[in-house]
């Protein structure tokens, strides 16, 4: 079974007991394409990242890779999944080199990140975790004429968290 969308998640909801983390999760995701995960610490990034890779299953919705169930497609597709600073450092912009080198190479890419200078320029869209809620943003909505920088998400962010300053 194949699909126009690589990573494709429907309605997409997490809880640890009875504490909701995130609900109602819908994005679709090209080859090629790369979307940022923004949120602060403890939103539900890693959780979301972990649901999309199989390691977690979603309370409710559905998460598919090329078409197929994720924990089908992963025991058939290759996936990378790096997660905590223990793996990766938290200086030098060689990870954001590398993954737009992936995303160029027709590699579907979510990243997630609560520093927005390290998502800036290289996603194609963003999905913001704020109070248990997701927004998905395209990058061109957001700057049109332009690179996305990371004032431009922190300045989305601060709208969606109702204009508090994050930081």
């Amino acid at each position: 079974m194949t699909s126009e969308f690589t990573i494709s998640a429907r309605r997409v909801a997490a809880r640890y007991g009875h504490r909701e983390v995130f609900h109602d999760v819908s994005f679709d995701l090209r080859s090629g394409q790369a979307v940022g995960v923004v949120g602060e610490n403890g939103a539900g990034k890693t959780t979301l990242l972990r649901a999309l890779v199989g390691l977690i299953r979603p309370a409710q919705g559905e998460i598919r890779i090329a078409g197929l169930p994720s924990e089908d497609a992963l025991r058939r597709i290759p996936t990378a999944y790096f997660a905590e600073e223990a793996t990766l450092p938290g200086r030098a912009r060689w990870l954001s080199r590398l993954l737009t080198s992936k995303r160029d190479r027709e590699s579907a890419v979510v990243v997630s990140s609560h520093r927005l200078h390290d998502l800036a320029d290289i996603c194609d869209a963003y999905l913001f975790v704020v109070n248990h809620r997701t927004t998905y943003v395209r990058a061109f909505e957001r700057s049109p004429v332009g690179p996305v920088t990371a004032a431009v998400l922190t300045g989305t962010f601060d709208q969606l968290r109702g204009g508090h300053a994050w930081g």
